[in-house]
């Protein structure tokens, strides 16, 4: 689901209530190192939902931007600071594979609050092998999906990641979404 929403820094936003003498967690590292290039950009008037999640190629070909850790080489998307499964802050930005695997979906017949897009539209998990993880490692990654009819997919269908472009009340914006690969990138 991709959805506008503005975005604060939790860590320096005014708290709200807390109970008297709760302890304010500690800060996590900062972003600022990988959020300094915006990759999303290109020649492309459309600008991107949120910077960071793509790279888009002047031919249109969108791949997502994920994170490695040196020390573990475990991928994750999105791209954040911290390895999500070690708490290492040694991950680098990683492009991500653009074909998967379907391996679980759904259709969304109603909108929800702040999204101006198409409905019905689909909604899933695309399933990604890792070049170099262990063998039968998978990263798994949950979207939109370009077909909207539940009916037409299965599992193991071969997907792409596509650049989209989704209306909103301020204009359109470009984000990525899954479409079914049928030989031939879009």
């Amino acid at each position: 689901m991709v959805v506008p929403v503005e975005h604060r820094d939790r860590r320096t936003a005014p708290a709200g209530p807390q109970r008297q003498g709760a302890q304010t967690p500690p800060a996590r590292a900062p972003l600022g190192r990988h959020r300094s290039e915006d990759l999303s950009t290109v020649a492309d008037p459309t600008p991107a939902l949120q910077g960071g999640l793509f790279r888009l190629a002047p031919d249109g070909t969108l791949t997502l931007v994920g994170g490695r850790s040196r020390s573990s080489g475990r991928l994750h998307f999105p791209l954040a600071a911290v390895c999500p499964w070690t708490g290492a802050d040694d991950v680098e930005p990683s492009d991500l594979p653009r074909h998967g695997r379907l391996w679980a979906w759904t259709t969304v017949t109603a909108p929800p609050p702040g999204y101006a897009g198409p409905v019905p539209y689909g909604f899933g998990v695309v399933e990604f092998d890792v070049p170099g993880e262990a063998d039968g490692e998978v990263l798994r990654i949950v979207g939109r999906i370009t077909v909207a009819d539940a009916d037409a997919l299965s599992a193991g269908d071969p997907m792409v990641v596509v650049a989209e472009e989704l209306p909103t009340d301020d204009g359109p914006v470009r984000t990525w979404a899954f479409a079914p690969d049928t030989g031939g990138d879009r």
